[in-house]
């Protein structure tokens, strides 16, 4: 049976992918090791044709990949924390009893929700 929930998808594929975090270094994508340096490479810049993808790509345009799919996947855990955190919220809110079209939610959740968020946000 196909996955079709994306965020289940997406933990379950980066839970089979190689353990991060992981770092871009001269335009090859690297596990990080404990000292900070360059561990193992998981994806290389191979040197000549790059017709493999149906085009021809530049330096810069393959930097610039790796660095993206290396801050994809570092951001990738607290993506997903953050949108269970919201889906959490939006499913614990409940109208406010005044009738005004305010909605409570409770703290717990709401704290989870800002937590994930800050973190996102390096602020947590």
């Amino acid at each position: 049976m196909t996955n079709t929930n994306t965020v289940e998808r997406l933990r379950e594929l980066r839970a089979k992918a190689t353990e991060g975090p992981w770092v871009e270094n001269t335009h090859d994508v690297w596990t990080v090791r404990a000292d900070g340096e360059p561990g193992i490479p998981l994806l290389r810049e191979e040197i000549g044709n790059y017709r493999s993808w149906g085009r021809a790509t530049t330096h810069e345009e393959r930097e610039s990949n790796a660095a993206l799919i290396v801050e994809a996947i570092n951001a990738l855990p607290a993506l997903l924390d953050a949108v269970e955190a919201g889906e959490d919220a939006l499913k614990r809110a409940r109208p406010y009893r005044d009738g005004s079209g305010v909605i409570e939610i409770p703290m717990h959740v709401w704290a989870a929700f800002a937590g994930a968020l800050a973190t996102l946000k390096g602020e947590g």
